[in-house]
């Protein structure tokens, strides 16, 4: 195709149309002192312009290529994210999000022992203050009956409570007999233990809950990750999805079980860092920590390649 370029309307000026540029071509405008558009077409590139997004990943930090390379859905490094400014997905599906509640402006001047460097981990992701979240403009289109896998890189950083990484959920007339609970959420626990909540949708069912079988080393970073693998589909219509939910953590089998998860679709939030919005209060199960490296896959991402998740992402700087 080709592209008009125009230069940016003035007080009491129109637009000016600066000329128009072909697929293949380059076409450059410099302003003058007088401010005077010169036009040149035909003009070499800028040294160092990326053209391709090919070579945009190449100079990517390789953890995030490591990321890129299994297609993920959506993916949200979370390098130093700030207050009110949008916060990206590397993976271009427009699952952009942005920072909301009570961000903090700067990370704490003493956080616990335990940093980045002294595990190996560059300093990358962002610190959430138990008041602050990150969600999504739109919620990834996750198809559940080909299956799903969610993995973040958390540090937890208080005492056992509930504390989301993630969640993309819904609950329909809560405690009552027609309660319904929709989507899934991965956890730190009250318990103490990583958890992995999904909902089937049935009427007076409560969530489907996946502890894993050791604590969580706080103040420590952890890889931790959630699947959903369903069962063969049939053919006839259904309203619920049966499957195998597994928790990884650094790399292990901590947890398995046989859920059911509700096909019924509509526009709940997805966010990291808290799930969904509860009466007499901004938002839920806020986390208090450190988290990077969140992304979302509309498959079951294969055990050798959430080991290998796991090993470079400890070891690459």
């Amino acid at each position: 195709g080709e592209a008009t370029v125009y230069r940016r309307p003035r007080r009491g000026d129109l637009a000016q149309r600066l000329g128009v540029v072909q697929q293949g071509r380059t076409l450059s405008v410099s302003i003058d002192a007088d401010r005077t558009a010169t036009v040149a077409e035909g003009s070499k590139l800028p040294a160092g312009l990326l053209t391709t997004w090919d070579e945009t990943t190449s100079r990517l930090h390789p953890y995030e290529q490591t990321v890129l390379s299994d297609d993920p859905m959506a993916y949200w490094p979370l390098n130093r994210i700030r207050r009110h400014r949008a916060v990206r997905d590397l993976t271009q599906h427009g699952c952009d999000g942005h920072a909301s509640g009570a961000w903090p402006t700067e990370l704490p001047s003493a956080l616990p022992t335990g940093s980045l460097k002294q595990q190996g981990i560059a300093s990358r992701g962002s610190y959430f203050n138990g008041e602050s979240y990150v969600e999504s403009y739109r919620k990834p289109p996750v198809d559940l009956r080909s299956g799903f896998t969610i993995e973040s890189w958390a540090r937890v950083l208080s005492e056992p409570e509930y504390q989301a990484l993630f969640a993309s959920r819904w609950v329909l007339e809560s405690n009552t007999e027609r309660e319904q609970c929709f989507g899934f959420t991965l956890y730190a626990g009250q318990n103490g233990k990583w958890q992995f909540w999904t909902g089937s949708g049935a009427y007076g069912a409560n969530w489907d809950q996946l502890h894993a079988d050791a604590a969580i080393a706080v103040g420590r970073w952890t890889h931790v990750v959630a699947t959903f693998e369903p069962d063969a589909i049939q053919d006839a219509p259904l309203t619920q999805v049966a499957g195998q939910a597994r928790l990884i953590v650094e790399g292990r089998l901590v947890g398995s079980a046989k859920h059911a998860l509700s096909l019924e679709d509509f526009e709940w939030p997805a966010r990291i860092g808290a799930a969904e919005f509860v009466p007499k209060s901004l938002t839920s199960w806020l986390f208090r920590g450190e988290l990077r490296d969140v992304a979302l896959y509309d498959h079951v991402l294969p055990p050798s390649r959430i080991r290998v998740h796991t090993e470079r992402g400890r070891t690459e700087s």
